[in-house]
């Protein structure tokens, strides 16, 4: 053998030799050893690789695996050399709490979400959080009607045609206007994008003032430190909104449509609600507040967001029971592992709005909502409501709809993609598909 051969050889072995040893290290001396779980994803994270990424093709199923191991052993469980899990929903209170010693474990992304600090999380939001204040909201309910006006356009064009309309993220793209011709077109435009700041920057000094307030109004009169204000974080400051308020919004609304109308009694309960608070349908719709004080309606909206379904670490030690979680540890909890729980949840996977009509019982419920808890709650959570509610209540005031070649797959989550994905998520054929029967009344018009 050659010299570079057996150098290759002996480099081989050293590596092997190494990860073998902390392999051993990890399941023997490491201060995550003593806790409860399977060997194999406590020596090496490519066990959770391998679930999160390429099982089946398609990934995704790494907490799956988690569920699997909390019924062997237990409620507290490590799921890779470095973290810890734990089903039990008395210590959800204890780990999503306002502990300013709190921390996330970081994804490496720099925005809002993923801040790991407490205190530089509180100095972020407090940035943005009054653009979505109740006022705030309420000011830009506006542009949420004008929006699904916009949504209602769809129905409308196919009423009695029997062609079945796909609720799509990516819907615009359908659009007669993106042709082949616009993006061809668009491309000369950027031949001359040297010229493009300068012939626009008196366009757009002129347009602000005039232009109705943004998030970057909050952004650039806030006093930061110059370290926040670096075209990244401006980026991510743009970015968020994009993913956080389109996605999850209209996941949500994609269930509680699919599930309404999958239910005739369901879906008659909820007309002859809408029906009381807004008779005639050609009429513009009522206010969100009048939409919330329906109890079946606010029922649904739960209900979905608790079928819709973030690790974190503390400085310092913390108990689980009997167990000390050492400093610094990860520790996570899976929503989907509370709100599927029966115990809480009685028939979790069935879709029942009267669960949120109990009055206190209700109320109980609510603390274990995704969206409604912890000292990172969604910031943007009255906007949501005032999306939600608007859009179903259009949706079933002035369209009578049938669901097409569309079943609970296409809805329920099934993949853990950071954000939850049903089985049959191919977005650009719609995740959800329905008809649009005759009885349609948009904009004053009977059609």
């Amino acid at each position: 053998m050659s010299i570079l051969g057996r150098a290759a050889l002996w480099t081989l072995i050293v590596f092997a030799c190494f990860y073998i040893i902390k392999a051993i290290y990890r399941i023997t001396l490491h201060p995550l050893a003593r806790f409860p779980g399977p060997k194999l994803p406590a020596m090496t994270r490519c066990y959770e690789a391998y679930y999160e990424v390429f099982v089946d093709g398609t990934g995704g199923k790494f907490g799956e695996k988690i569920e699997e191991w909390h019924k062997q052993y237990g409620p507290i469980i490590r799921i890779n050399p470095f973290e810890l899990h734990v089903n039990d929903p008395e210590f959800f209170d204890e780990l999503f709490n306002f502990n300013p010693h709190l921390w996330k474990r970081t994804f490496a992304i720099d925005n809002l979400v993923h801040t790991p600090s407490s205190a530089q999380y509180k100095k972020r939001r407090q940035v943005l959080q009054n653009y979505f204040s109740q006022q705030k909201t309420l000011q830009m309910t506006y542009i949420v009607r004008d929006r699904i006006k916009a949504l209602a356009n769809y129905p409308v064009a196919r009423k009695g045609t029997g062609e079945p309309i796909k609720a799509s993220l990516i819907r615009f793209v359908e659009d007669p206007e993106y042709s082949e011709g616009y993006f061809s077109s668009t491309q000369n435009t950027f031949k001359n994008i040297y010229f493009f700041p300068r012939a626009m920057s008196h366009k757009i000094r002129s347009d602000t003032d005039r232009s109705p307030p943004t998030i970057f109004d909050e952004y650039k009169d806030n006093r930061l430190p110059p370290e926040e204000k670096t075209p990244n974080r401006i980026f991510q400051v743009a970015l968020m909104p994009l993913g956080a308020g389109a996605g999850t919004p209209s996941y949500v609304l994609d269930i509680a449509t699919y599930y309404i109308l999958a239910d005739p009694a369901i879906s008659q309960r909820v007309k002859a609600e809408l029906v009381c608070v807004w008779p005639d349908p050609a009429d513009p719709a009522p206010d969100v507040s009048v939409l919330e004080d329906l109890p079946f309606l606010r029922g649904c909206v739960k209900e979905a967001l608790r079928l819709a379904l973030g690790p974190m670490a503390r400085l310092q030690d913390m108990k689980y029971g009997e167990w000390t979680i050492p400093r610094g540890t990860p520790v996570g909890m899976t929503h989907r592992f509370i709100h599927h729980d029966p115990a809480i949840y009685p028939d979790p996977f069935e879709f029942k709005p009267g669960r949120w009509m109990q009055g206190d019982e209700s109320k109980k419920l609510e603390k274990y909502l995704v969206t409604l808890r912890g000292s990172r709650q969604c910031l943007a959570i009255l906007l949501a409501y005032t999306e939600l509610y608007l859009s179903l209540a259009t949706l079933f005031r002035q369209f009578d709809l049938e669901l097409y070649e569309t079943d609970r797959t296409c809805v329920d989550p099934k993949y853990d993609y950071f954000a939850p994905f049903p089985e049959k998520h191919d977005l650009s054929n719609g995740r959800l598909r329905f008809v649009v029967q005759d009885s349609v009344y948009v904009e004053g018009r009977k059609l």
